[in-house]
């Protein structure tokens, strides 16, 4: 893997929630919930979660 490829950064979902985000083996962003948003109702945003980023920025590279 590329220095690139492990590189982590954190998003703020829409919902408020805040994600440490890397690629998976696939290519897809995959986020791990560190902080719930205050108006977030996703149960699937529990902290520590992983998830698959939404969004077609995140979709998997050409």
């Amino acid at each position: 893997m590329t220095d690139e490829a492990r590189e982590t950064t954190s998003k703020t979902l829409p919902c408020g929630c805040q994600a440490r985000t890397a690629r998976d083996f696939l290519g897809r962003v995959v986020g791990t919930v560190e902080v719930k948003g205050a108006q977030c109702a996703e149960p699937r945003h529990a902290l520590g979660q992983a998830i698959v980023m939404p969004g077609r920025e995140h979709a998997r590279p050409e």
